[in-house]
């Protein structure tokens, strides 16, 4: 589905499915989210989403592609996967999220497995660019940037066999990783 330039309220994506928008924006009050996804096969690539309580959600979510979106301005985390797993997410930026909320996550991962998180920018975020908590494992990091957030990269509770590699985590307040 091809989605023409222009400004769009919340979108619930609940099967399979490829959404392409075309400098199409997604725009949410602060209590919505502006792509929120329960399904296994979808991809969603080129939307600029801001604002809403989480920009984009997966949840319960499989094998879905998510790329070169841009993600600002959520109240809590730009990006997150919730019980999802063996999802890419790839040259997509979240900045600017969790700044007044108590989410702070650019990309956020909560019990989600085997995912690809690759060549995505995390910065200035409230308190974290990417954090996995808790059980989080054998999910790889590469090639991101993280940048002025509190941390760059940060792992939780039961987080294993994660692979963080070639990540730019610079200027973080408290540290990189």
């Amino acid at each position: 589905i091809l989605v023409a330039p222009g400004v769009y309220d919340k979108i619930e994506i609940t099967k399979s499915l490829n959404l392409v928008g075309d400098d199409a924006k997604i725009r949410a009050s602060e209590r919505e989210i502006g792509i929120k996804i329960q399904a296994t096969d979808v991809k969603v690539s080129g939307f600029n989403i801001e604002g809403g309580f989480y920009g984009i959600h997966l949840v319960g979510s499989e094998n879905c592609t998510i790329s070169d979106n841009t993600v600002t301005g959520c109240v809590q985390w730009g990006i997150g996967l919730v019980f999802s797993d063996e999802n890419r997410i790839e040259n997509n930026v979240a900045n600017f999220n969790g700044l007044g909320g108590e989410g702070w996550y650019g990309i956020y991962l909560s019990n989600s497995n085997r995912n690809l998180i690759r060549n995505n920018v995390a910065s200035d975020n409230g308190e974290y660019g990417i954090c996995l908590f808790p059980s989080c494992s054998e999910n790889v990091i590469r090639e991101n940037v993280a940048e002025r957030n509190d941390y760059g990269i940060y792992m939780f509770t039961d987080c294993n066999e994660n692979l963080v590699q070639k990540n730019v985590l610079s200027r973080n307040k408290n540290s990189g990783i």
